[in-house]
């Protein structure tokens, strides 16, 4: 059980940078449908509700357990930020694709 809510928690993790920055990035883009942010929003919020979760199922399955496991590093921000706009659609269509 261990190892599989160490996974789960991991990929939620994982998540909150790039969800963040997404946010961020469409809050900034000129005509950017608010259906984009509003759903890029809510999904961000849906990841730390679901982050939030785990932990306090993960502290109550494995008492005074603390989470060490490294999780995957992002390394898209540059790509979402560059001034190339079609390498800055590219990172978008991959982010929202993961999604």
């Amino acid at each position: 059980h261990e190892v599989l809510m160490s996974l789960i928690l991991g990929l939620l993790r994982s998540w909150n940078d790039p969800l963040y920055h997404l946010v961020t990035e469409v809050r900034g883009m000129k005509g950017a449908p608010d259906a984009i942010l509003s759903r890029a929003i809510e999904i961000e919020e849906e990841n730390k509700r679901l982050l939030e979760g785990m932990e306090m199922i993960f502290g109550q399955v494995i008492p005074g357990a603390k989470e060490t496991e490294p999780y995957p590093v992002w390394s898209g921000l540059p790509s979402l930020q560059t001034k190339d706009e079609d390498a800055r659609y590219s990172a978008f269509y991959n982010l929202l694709h993961c999604l």
